[in-house]
């Protein structure tokens, strides 16, 4: 889990969802690339997938009262991948576990035009694993996929396509 070792973090779990709190509220406070997100975000579904973000910015504290409709636990800010680099290059990788848990997962990105000024990222990830119950398992499988592209000096414009099935 993500907030697993961010100090001032608790982590209350009920099957499989996790609920976070800080300073004994609910971490409710969402941005996705540093904007507002009010809807449909939510760390409580089981195993959300973050393969479509670079990073997760956290500020505990006021910064939801100060910046918006948040509370004084914490705020997660969620940076999406994007498409910048100008040359061909990627990673692969497998994993297996207990459980009979196996994986795969990539993240490619390359140039489209000669220039670089148009590039593609796709990311995605496949894993499947049993449980120590009986009769349960688990199937997750994601893919990202965004095309930036340079429109001029100073600005940019980005297309991004997202499917998530757990």
């Amino acid at each position: 889990m993500l907030l697993r070792n961010v100090p001032g973090v608790t982590l209350n779990k009920w099957d499989e969802r996790v609920y976070p709190t800080a300073r004994g509220f609910a971490i409710d406070y969402y941005l996705l690339d540093s904007m507002p997100s009010f809807g449909g975000f939510s760390l409580g579904a089981n195993d959300m997938s973050l393969l479509p973000y670079e990073r997760v910015e956290v500020v505990k504290g006021a910064n939801g009262l100060l910046a918006g409709a948040g509370n004084p636990a914490a705020s997660l800010n969620f940076i999406r991948k994007r498409a910048d680099s100008k040359e061909l290059k990627g990673n692969f990788g497998v994993s297996a576990g207990s459980y009979d848990r196996y994986g795969v997962n990539g993240d490619v990105q390359t140039p489209v035009n000669e220039s670089g000024s148009v590039r593609a990222r796709l990311s995605f990830i496949h894993e499947k694993s049993h449980s120590y119950m009986d009769y349960y398992n688990r199937k997750n499988s994601a893919i990202y996929g965004v095309v930036d592209s340079d429109i001029g000096d100073s600005s940019w414009g980005l297309v991004l396509v997202r499917f998530i099935k757990s």
